[in-house]
């Protein structure tokens, strides 16, 4: 049994769970950033924004950003599954999507 490696199903869903997790921080990371490109240039923060798909490849810009969302994610109730929209935890990404971004 040497270098196979054995994979439980509980250890497998929570692979799956952490992997929706991710995808809905992203989705709250884009979101904010979304937001705030809809808003006047002059509120725009002078920061960093993802502004290409490849954003991911320099995750350093945007540490903050994303322990923002991390956090405004995790303190929901209401976080099973990928964000379909109309969560109340991208209702809060939302309205502090400026806060995001400082």
């Amino acid at each position: 049994m040497f270098g196979v490696r054995v994979i439980t199903t509980r250890s497998r869903v929570l692979q799956a769970k952490a992997f929706v997790d991710a995808l809905n921080v992203d989705l709250g990371v884009l979101y904010a950033a979304a937001v705030i490109g809809e808003l006047p240039e002059r509120l725009h923060p002078n920061t960093a924004m993802p502004e290409s798909v490849d954003w991911r490849t320099q995750p350093w810009l945007f540490t903050t950003a994303i322990q923002t969302v991390r956090a405004i994610y995790k303190d929901s109730k209401v976080h099973d599954g990928i964000a379909k929209g109309g969560e109340p935890w991208l209702g809060r990404v939302k309205s502090m999507s400026l806060k995001v971004f400082c």
